[in-house]
């Protein structure tokens, strides 16, 4: 028999049911019923309900028991009634909704977006501390080096890519606008000349550069002086024995004419090497497929690492300059484009909609095995755009830079395109705007305008799929959100017009019995 399982860890104990109405045993392991679930949204990030009645479970004494309101791992997935093998649906954290009388009986919400062991990056503990300098051992960092008082509780940046890559050096007094992370002067101490040493923390490491050029941008600083120069990094143990990752103002640079000034401000331009190392080539990455995963990872979420392939080709330079939460920075920055983190029962996953696939993907017949709805649907004229502006990472200064799609390009910095041509044919005059500041990349720029001009320059159509076929069940629900379907609508059907058309499923919902598809078709002409 078909069936929605649930397993709940209560006190590291795993407890199993099933909504079928009889004991399930797969893969050794028994699921007993009691478990009400009326569906799962596949993958997606958010609450699903269950009720467990469970006679032999008196579930008030056990919640009594917590000191607090208790939060149990839980997942729940399909089973096609045969066989050993379980289809993951949703994974996270519940919690207790409800429970009382009759005490045999508990209502949780599970929330996928949770998991257990998830912390901030970079770690706030990282932050320079009221005793991290001077460092006196071999000799100290500068000669009678003393804590700059102003920079404890600063947070060196997490550095991916090359922030600023194409940034050219500023005058003192102009503000950097984006090409470069702070840099936070840790120590300061007497120099050649009674000019003042001093000890850069640049970073959260290990990073690939070797070296840096870094910007005094002080108040105060003379225009007659050195306004950046370019400093070796290397890896110094603070007074806490912690490793930073520094850049020396020794002698050397002070006889440049660059040298240390009390609480003031620095910025570090990077132009040898970039941030945190890829392992398996001891380069900087700016591969998004590499950098999104290593982000979730750092902040302890499970990553199920076979689901980037969308990502492939986009490049992405940033510093992060707080600790953040991997799943939020990412909705913050990449939310505007047609982006989405799911969770599958291997760990989280960012994909871009396949708005651009040329695949065939899977084909998916519509008629005894699925059914389609009555009615196609279209997006509204007022959220349908004409016109598409990326603004990315700025470089010289600029406030940004940007990629302007419109329908003839004959504006000021515009490219044609298609899509905005046939959107202005129909009337339609709104403007599609995405901020980026953490591509520095052209060429990424220029392909994510282009899929965002597929994702808002067109309509649709969106259509709703149904089928309760074991094996077409069976491949969508491995695949997840995000597949390649192509229609074939059977003869007994009255036409929509979708035969041979492809789409791709933006939603999947699973019942013990069938699951529903919610599907945007691509796009065939006119790319």
């Amino acid at each position: 028999m078909r069936s929605l399982l649930l397993v709940l860890e209560v006190g590291g104990e795993p407890r199993r049911y099933t909504t079928a109405s009889e004991p399930q045993a797969i893969d050794g392991e028994t699921y007993r019923p009691g478990a009400t679930i009326k569906a799962a949204q596949v993958f997606s990030l958010g609450q699903t309900s269950a009720t467990i009645t469970d006679a032999a479970t008196d579930w008030v004494s056990i919640l009594l028991g917590y000191s607090g309101p208790p939060v149990w791992a839980a997942s729940v997935s399909w089973y096609p009634g045969t066989g050993d093998t379980v289809y993951p649906l949703q994974v996270g954290l519940a919690t207790a909704d409800a429970a009382g009388r009759p005490v045999y009986a508990l209502t949780i919400s599970i929330d996928s977006s949770q998991a257990a062991g998830v912390r901030l990056y970079p770690d706030p503990a990282l932050a320079i501390q009221p005793d991290s300098y001077p460092v006196t051992d071999d000799g100290g960092l500068v000669l009678n080096g003393v804590q700059q008082v102003e920079s404890v509780g600063a947070m060196p940046p997490a550095v991916y890519g090359f922030p600023g890559i194409d940034a050219k050096g500023l005058h003192s007094g102009q503000g950097i606008s984006g090409p470069a992370t702070p840099a936070y002067l840790g120590e300061i101490g007497t120099g050649f000349g009674g000019n003042a040493r001093g000890a850069l923390e640049i970073a959260v490491g290990p990073i690939a550069a070797s070296t840096v050029r870094v910007h005094n941008m002080s108040a105060g600083y003379s225009v007659l002086d050195a306004l950046f120069t370019t400093i070796d990094v290397t890896y110094q143990l603070d007074a806490l024995g912690r490793s930073r990752v520094v850049a020396v103002i020794d002698d050397d640079i002070v006889r440049r004419g660059f040298w240390a000034v009390s609480d003031g401000e620095y910025w570090c331009e990077w132009i040898d090497g970039g941030g945190v190392v890829d392992p398996r080539t001891g380069a900087a990455m700016r591969r998004a497929s590499l950098i999104l995963p290593d982000l979730l990872g750092r902040c302890g979420y499970p990553v199920d690492a076979g689901r980037w392939g969308t990502l492939e080709g986009v490049l992405l330079d940033f510093g992060i300059t707080e600790p953040v939460d991997a799943v939020d920075w990412i909705t913050q920055h990449l939310g505007a484009l047609p982006c989405s983190v799911y969770r599958s029962g291997a760990g989280f996953f960012a994909t871009l909609d396949p708005l651009d696939s040329l695949e065939a993907g899977l084909t998916v017949r519509l008629g005894s095995e699925a059914a389609i709805g009555d009615d196609l649907s279209w997006s509204a004229p007022s959220t349908t755009a004409s016109e598409v502006v990326v603004e990315y990472a700025p470089i010289q200064g600029a406030s940004a830079r940007s990629v302007r799609l419109t329908a003839t390009g004959a504006e000021s910095d515009a490219r044609a395109s298609v899509l905005c041509a046939l959107a202005a044919a129909r009337g339609l005059s709104s403007v599609a705007s995405v901020e980026l500041p953490s591509v520095y990349d052209v060429a990424t720029a220029n392909q994510l305008a282009d899929l965002v001009a597929l994702d808002r320059c067109t309509a649709g159509p969106y259509a709703t799929i149904t089928t309760g076929d074991e094996d077409l069940m069976r491949a969508l629900l491995l695949l997840g959100p995000g597949a390649v379907l192509t229609l074939d609508e059977s003869d007994d059907l009255a036409p929509l017009g979708l035969d041979g058309r492809r789409c791709f499923v933006q939603s999947m919902t699973c019942t013990a019995s069938g699951l529903t598809l919610s599907v945007r078709v691509l796009r065939e002409a006119d790319r």
